[in-house]
């Protein structure tokens, strides 16, 4: 596999140096889910759902009054008792051409696909709230990261890149881009590494820093549906 051969190709890498960061609060735990919090988020979400579903989103949409408090009784018991449900950590694995002119025989010419439940979808999204919020509070990300932060993209990203070329230019000089990409980023993380960089980069502890551990482990359980 491709992610195999990049493990082996960095093994005997030298580890990464990660140095202590001063936060001034830790973040250690997550603050509990309220009835209305849900009720909010199942509102905002949008109508997808996957096999391992019990009920359709559209169902658990237009119930979220009865549903949201259950919900949220198993978030907050996740929280304290540092635990990810194993049945959320499933996932159905369905391939999807890449190009429409590829090889259909090539198992190289698929990208795979997973359909993770609703419910695992809804405890993520209250979980990045919490990281995001903390990150922000005490301006832990780099100012110039337009990935995975509110009211950035892409788009803020090449605004900033296409205003600092015309900038250089337009003094006389010679501007140059490098670009790096990143190949199965996601996949490719050590999960150790990712553990330290979230406890001494991001002041994460304790039970917080214990349910993130406990998410990682063993993330996803392919469910392989080839169809």
């Amino acid at each position: 596999m491709k992610i195999e051969r990049i493990r082996t190709s960095t093994s005997a890498s030298s580890p990464p140096r990660i140095d202590d960061r001063i936060v001034s609060e830790l973040l250690s735990e997550f603050q509990p889910v309220t009835t209305d919090e849900i009720a909010k988020l199942l509102v905002k979400s949008p109508a997808k759902q996957c096999l391992l579903d019990p009920a359709p989103t559209w169902l658990i949409k237009q119930c979220s009054d009865i549903v949201s408090p259950v919900i949220a009784a198993i978030r907050n018991a996740s929280f304290d008792q540092v635990t990810f449900p194993h049945c959320c950590k499933k996932a159905i694995i369905r391939p999807r051409l890449k190009k429409p002119n590829l090889d259909l025989n090539d198992v190289a010419s698929y990208r795979p696909i997973s359909n993770r439940s609703f419910l695992s979808k809804v405890v993520e999204k209250v979980v990045d709230v919490r990281l995001s919020d903390h990150m922000n509070r005490h301006h832990l990300l780099p100012v110039f990261q337009s990935a995975y932060r509110l009211h950035h993209s892409t788009e803020t990203a090449l605004a900033r890149i296409i205003n600092d070329m015309i900038l250089v230019v337009d003094d006389g000089r010679v501007g140059a881009l490098t670009l790096l990409d990143l190949s199965v980023a996601f996949d490719t993380v050590d999960h150790s590494v990712l553990t330290n960089v979230t406890r001494k980069r991001f002041g994460v502890s304790g039970k917080a820093l214990g349910w993130v551990e406990e998410y990682m482990r063993e993330c996803v359980t392919e469910v392989k549906q080839f169809v």
